[in-house]
């Protein structure tokens, strides 16, 4: 679980999220609570909606985003 918030920031956080409404179409959530999420955690309610849409969303989502640019990783 210490992993996860990385993932959180990087994603709410990049320079690779083209646009807030896209964040939305992607994930379901507004890229505020995304980076709502990514402050607060570990410290999140795992049974709100909008918390559990956000986690399973960015865990699901990581994977492919930047796609082809696994040099920027590490940034």
């Amino acid at each position: 679980m210490s992993l996860y918030g990385p993932c959180f920031s990087a994603t709410g956080q990049s320079d690779d999220v083209p646009s807030e409404e896209l964040v939305h179409t992607l994930m379901g959530v507004d890229l505020g609570d995304l980076r709502q999420v990514a402050d607060c955690w570990p410290n999140v309610d795992l049974t709100d909606e909008t918390v559990h849409q956000t986690v399973w969303s960015v865990l699901g989502n990581i994977t492919g985003y930047p796609h082809g640019r696994m040099s920027q990783w590490p940034r």
